[in-house]
């Protein structure tokens, strides 16, 4: 990813679109065997609102585990990106409801965003699908897209920067016909890239590679 010729952003978009496609299979196998076990039906608009977001929460990782993975480089970081998503959401009601958590654990359900995603998420399949829980759990996603986001598009920056070519560089030919004195204390020349592959070609690339 560090060394790819195409935009951080496009790279970091066909990543999360990815994952959020990903996550549809195991959340559709979990909800046919929910379903066969006798789980209240959600609607067509819970079922939406579910999906929307899970497909943010896998968003959200993704973007945690480019920062884990940018921020390491080694293969070993891989139990990090896991125990992420597994410390959001235990501090939540995912587990026990809310009023058998102990003191301290209600309050950190109350500052966990995740909290607000679960909510939104299980309405349906309790009762009626509202308004007053959906909102909080379509910002919490957005907020931590966010954030997230930002963060792992930082790691992903180039070591060296982004070099400028100038139109002087871009004229010269990559191999010159006359000998030129080689010297060991100069460093080769810039290869300038003077065509960058599209948007579209970008993130499809990055979509089959993660």
């Amino acid at each position: 990813l560090v060394v790819a010729p195409h935009s951080r952003p496009t790279l970091l978009t066909g990543i999360v679109l990815s994952a959020s496609l990903r996550a549809l299979l195991p959340s559709t196998f979990l909800l046919c065997v929910g379903l066969a076990l006798g789980v209240h039906w959600p609607g067509v608009d819970g079922l939406l609102v579910s999906y929307l977001l899970i497909m943010g929460m896998a968003a959200v990782m993704a973007c945690f585990a480019i920062i884990v993975a940018m921020r390491f480089r080694t293969q070993q970081a891989a139990p990090l990106m896991q125990m992420g998503n597994f410390i959001l959401t235990l501090f939540t009601t995912s587990y026990a409801p809310y009023a058998l958590l102990a003191g301290w654990l209600q309050v950190v359900a109350d500052i966990n965003p995740v909290t607000n995603v679960l909510a939104g998420a299980r309405q349906g399949f309790l009762g009626d699908v509202t308004w007053a829980d959906t909102w909080p759990a379509l910002l919490s996603v957005a907020g931590m897209l966010v954030v997230f986001g930002a963060f792992a598009l930082r790691g992903m920056r180039r070591p060296g920067g982004n070099q400028q070519c100038s139109s002087r560089d871009r004229r010269r030919p990559a191999h010159s016909p006359t000998p030129r004195r080689i010297s060991l204390f100069r460093s080769p020349p810039r290869r300038c890239l003077t065509r960058r592959p599209s948007w579209s070609s970008s993130a499809i690339s990055s979509f089959v590679r993660w």
